[in-house]
Parts: C-alpha cells; structure tokens; sequence
C-alpha cells in the first residue's frame, strides 16, 4: 500500500491531504486557506503544483476561489433548490407592476436599509475617475452639444464593445452593436421587434421582475420554465414547451442570475442555442450581471455559440460602473434591421456625453483592475450575508450559495408570506424584496431576495432582526 502511495502524484497526494482537512474539519466552511507561495514553501513544491492540486479540489466543489484573494473552503450549501417539478402551465398574462413600482420606489428611499435593493453602492463606483474623464470631455468642447446622438449609438463605445465581446469569443464589428439607455431598455427593444401582443415568450423562473414588467407593459403571455439554483434553465422543460407552444421567444439571464446567482454551464449553453434553433426561435440573452462572477474565469456566453444570428445579446455596464449613465447595448444578430428602428422610433438615441466618457474610461485600463476590486467585494459580502441568513433564520429556511452577483434567494418556512414579511419589514426601516415578484403565479409566495450590495459585518444584528420575524410568521 505504501508503495502505491509514493507512485501517486505530487500534486494528488496533496489534494489528498487538504481534502482530509477539510472532511475533518480542521478548515471550517469560508475559511481562507494558505496561499499558493506559503503552501509552496512549506511544502517544498512547486507553484504549478500547489496550483494543481487547488484547481482539482475547486473542480470537485471543496474549495472556491476569490480573485486577488485566494482560496476558500466551498460553504456546501444548506438549501433546497426551487422547485424543479413545475408542471408548465398555460401562458399567462402578468400582473407585477403595481409591487415593481413598490419596491423600485424602496431603492430611493434613503430611510431604508437596503437588502431589496439591486444596485450597487456608490463606494462600488468608478465615480471619480468618470467625473475626471468627463470634466476633461467638457473641457475640450469635442461633443457637439446641440446634436442628437444617433440609434447606433457613438463609435468610439461601440468599438470598445466590439473589442470586448472578442475576448468573451463573439466576433462582432461595431456597426452590429446598438447603445441603449441601459439593459431594460435593450431587453425591451428586443421582445418589441419580435413579438406582438398576445404572443407567447418563455422565460427562467424566478425570473427578474424587471422583465416580467416589459412583458406585462408589451401584453405578452408567459410560459414559466423552472431553473436550477447552479445550472440556471431547465432545457428538458424548455425543449417540453417549445414542443407544446408557439413561442416566440426564449428569454434568459445566462451568467450570475438575478436572482438565483446561477451560471448556465458552457455545454449547456451550447445546447440551449441547438434546441432554439431547432424550433427557430431566439433568444433573448441578459448577460448584465456577467461580469460579476467569482469563479476564476470569466464564464461564456449564450451568444459566442451562436452562429446564425439567433442569439439577440443584451448587457449593459449599470452594475459594474454607473446606474446614473443607464449605458447598454443590445447585439441583434439577424434581427437588427428591425431593432434599430424600433430604437430610433422610442428615442432616437442615448446620451452622447455619456457615452464618450465611458468610451475613454473603458480605453484607459482601469476597467479590469476596478472589475477585480468588485468581484473580490462582492464575494465577501455575499458569504457573510449568506452566513448571517443561515445563524439567524428558523430550521426549513434556505439559501442559494450563488456563483457571482450580489443576490441571495431565500426559501422561507412554508406558512411565512414574504409579503406580509415585506410590510412588517417596512415599518421598522427595513427592505427585501418578496418572491412573488419574480413570478406570474404563487410559486414563491414564501420565498424573498435579499441583496448583499451594501452589507457588512456590522449589519449582522438586521439579518437577524430579520430572522426574528420570519419565526414570529412562521
């Protein structure tokens, strides 16, 4: 025996021996471990090595790692996913509006504390650098200030798009890109083009209520399709609805779903495009959380394994570097013809100035090192909170563990209503966001996203203030 263990491979021989720490618990859950150098000196071997043997145990989900940061052991999630047996049912109308002007009007209120809110925090914010750019721009009098901006949007931005979708394996020219006034407005631009009312779309469920407001405000039909906390959309029941439907479109949130925190896995994303082609019908990809990951690499996208134009690719930089900007873009494919009318018929074009800035701002590499800072943040945020929700919560509470972004989806004891929770919550100064935003039904009735945009260790005793009334309804 001891002789097939010195055959093993330094690197497995180490996995092995960190694992057996881990399974011991000589690591707790979140705790950081040592460093590539410090394991590497300790150890005697080499950087390639140590790094192996990190990248196996991240591979079999006992460690995570933080960009710029190190390497965690994984928290093994204590959760049930939402349910995965929904039945599809027919499409339905959706009636969300009255509870998303509720909780957008939350987001402003400065009396509350801000776990409903998706957005970010200002100290999340390039700010200065942007206000130095743009100072400059104004300074030089280059933007002709009594011109509309066209629907394309400025050249120099959608070069610098042009150049970034290149590095996510989407070949695209920037006369494929069009600026929007954020991703709302890109997501709504492409149902309009496609869609009519009455038709039928199918989206993820939960799905972000946001889009659930387009489809109510454009008077389409939902076909809910259940996604996994990890892997995103069910394509068995995606494949099962567009067998049994018309559908006219597929709409999805690929990379750090909000609000599951979910990354479609890149075979899966290969699928997904077959099986829409295969029906011919697009797909409406949102990939405006993208970049907020915490994995090491980037992951794909929906649109770089689509080679027909099928894929209509929305983002928008609202959550990586200003909400004020409202800077999106939309890549139509095949579609754009009718994209670009509809842009140019709603507002001929988005902010000129803005653009620009961002434009110069993306071109002198700030950009990256500014995404490293925020992942690393947000990561850290999302464990403690997520901590917090699991010390504080009663028993048959559950929590997603998610891959990026800064959203936690909770799954509450059955009797507890997240709206009646919403509301006991409000008058003590405190915000979330109820599940049965993210539905066209009652599918989450007891189910909330809490965002992890601005908490701290110090907002501990909320989360817990928070844990106290769910036990009083439960």
């Amino acid at each position: 025996m001891a002789e097939k263990q010195k055959k093993l491979p330094k690197y497995l021989s180490l996995f092995n021996d960190i694992k057996s720490q881990i399974d011991e618990g000589f690591y707790s859950p979140g705790e950081k471990l040592p460093s590539v150098r410090k394991l590497s000196e300790m150890r005697g071997l080499s950087i390639t090595t140590i790094n192996r043997a990190y990248q196996e145990l991240e591979f079999c989900g006992c460690v995570t790692v933080l960009p710029q940061s190190g390497y965690y052991v994984a928290i093994q999630p204590d959760y049930k996913p939402p349910q995965t047996s929904f039945k599809i049912t027919d499409p339905q109308s959706v009636d969300v509006i009255k509870l998303v002007n509720l909780v957008f009007h939350d987001t402003t209120d400065q009396s509350l504390l801000q776990f409903g809110a998706g957005i970010p925090p200002a100290d999340m914010l390039p700010i200065p650098q942007l206000n130095k750019i743009l100072i400059k721009i104004l300074q030089s009098k280059s933007i002709q200030q009594n011109v509309t901006g066209t629907a394309e949007g400025h050249a120099s931005l959608r070069e610098q798009i042009a150049r970034y979708m290149f590095l996510l394996n989407s070949k695209v020219q920037p006369d494929d890109i069009l600026i929007t006034s954020g991703c709302n407005e890109a997501i709504y631009l492409a149902f309009a083009s496609i869609c009519q009312p009455g038709d039928h779309v199918a989206v993820e469920t939960p799905c972000y209520f946001g889009i659930l407001h387009i489809l109510q405000v454009l008077g389409i039909k939902v076909i809910e399709i259940p996604a996994d906390p990890k892997t995103g959309i069910d394509l068995d029941v995606l494949e099962f609805g567009l067998k049994h439907y018309k559908v006219k479109a597929v709409y999805v949130n690929s990379n750090c779903n909000n609000p599951l925190g979910s990354t479609i896995p890149t075979e899966n994303k290969k699928e997904l495009v077959k099986i829409a082609g295969k029906f011919n019908v697009p797909i409406i990809e949102d990939d405006s959380t993208g970049e907020l990951y915490f994995s090491k690499n980037r992951p794909s996208t929906v649109k770089s394994f689509d080679k027909e134009g099928n894929v209509i690719y929305c983002s928008s930089f609202s959550k990586v570097i200003s909400p004020t900007y409202r800077i999106g873009w939309i890549i139509p494919g095949k579609y754009i013809d009718q994209v670009a009318q509809m842009k140019q018929a709603i507002n001929v074009g988005s902010a000129t100035l803005q653009q620009v800035t961002l434009a110069e701002y993306l071109d002198s590499g700030q950009y990256e090192r500014h995404l490293r800072r925020i992942r690393r943040a947000y990561s850290q945020k999302v464990r403690l909170m997520y901590d917090a929700v699991l010390n504080y919560f009663p028993d048959q509470t559950y929590v997603t563990n998610p891959q990026g972004g800064y959203s936690l989806w909770v799954q509450l004891p059955p009797k507890v209503n997240a709206l009646d929770l919403y509301w006991k919550l409000k008058k003590i100064k405190i915000s979330i966001c109820p599940g049965a935003i993210f539905t066209v039904d009652h599918k989450y009735d007891n189910h909330l996203r809490l965002s992890a945009s601005f908490y701290s260790n110090e907002l501990s005793i909320f989360v817990k203030t928070l844990g106290d009334e769910v036990k009083k309804l439960a």
